[in-house]
């Protein structure tokens, strides 16, 4: 009776900790969370242009409703870019925004709305500083309008200001560590760097200078092999291509590519 009643013991224990066992696994919370992705405002089977990029290098195309899922918990940025499908382009209604994904079962959710832009022109806020022979670029719907020439009789060429499409808006940003003009631009990964041009003395710049827009800040780079003004410039799979341009008495024909 006594080893009965010892076994009896363990075989209810066992299936104490064999319970609590199961009620723990199903209980335990997520390691991941999900994104409810929701594409509207596009006709029939238009496609929306939209990146997520999140912690650990993670990015994703997007071009339809979506629910990314198994993603680290974290912030996550979701950029969407005009579009032209069925006959008329399709701009948003935000064109960057920034969510946080938990642990969770429940998907976070973000919407990307699209509506029809207006054809042909339209007038915008003008900008703050006038100026010519600038350059642009844009990172993540932000157009960054950067150097330039002189303006009654003043050099704008440190001016860096940026222009939100979404609320016509310009802000000053961080001013260029070397002012000229007639330079170039053209964005990596994000970062847009600024190349070549001339100073007010009319000295041929081959000065490269990258603006991080997230921390609002310059920082020199390697500089150009061959100093010019007016380059063409262009990226091509992470790669910045200077093109052509002047010296100080001819055009050239040199090409050179830069890798961040």
């Amino acid at each position: 009776m006594h080893h009965m009643r010892i076994a009896s013991a363990a075989i209810i224990l066992a299936g104490a900790l064999a319970g609590i066992n199961a009620c723990s696994s199903s209980t335990a919370p997520p390691a991941t969370g999900s994104l409810l992705l929701t594409v509207s405002g596009l006709p029939g089977a238009g496609a929306g242009a939209v990146t997520v990029t999140g912690p650990g290098g993670y990015h994703a195309s997007v071009t339809v409703t979506t629910t990314l899922v198994a993603l680290v918990p974290g912030t996550y940025t979701i950029a969407a870019f005009n579009v032209f499908t069925a006959g008329a382009t399709y701009g948003l209604a935000l064109a960057s925004q920034v969510v946080e994904v938990t642990a969770s079962n429940t998907a976070v959710p973000a919407t990307v709305t699209y509506a029809v832009l207006p054809s042909g022109w339209t007038t915008s806020t003008s900008m703050p500083t006038a100026r010519d022979y600038l350059a642009a670029g844009v990172v993540n719907g932000i157009l960054y309008a950067v150097g330039g020439s002189w303006s009654s009789g003043s050099l704008t060429g440190f001016a860096s200001e940026a222009y939100d499409p979404v609320t016509n808006t310009w802000t000053t940003k961080a001013a260029m560590p070397t002012a000229r003009g007639g330079l170039a631009a053209g964005v990596v990964n994000g970062i847009l760097y600024a190349v070549g041009g001339s100073d007010a003395t009319g000295s041929i710049s081959n000065v490269v200078e990258a603006y991080d827009p997230v921390t609002n800040t310059w920082t020199t780079k390697p500089a150009m092999p061959t100093a010019r003004y007016a380059p063409a410039v262009g990226v091509v799979n992470g790669i910045l291509y200077a093109v052509g341009g002047g010296d100080a008495g001819s055009a050239l024909a040199v090409v050179e590519a830069y890798t961040p």
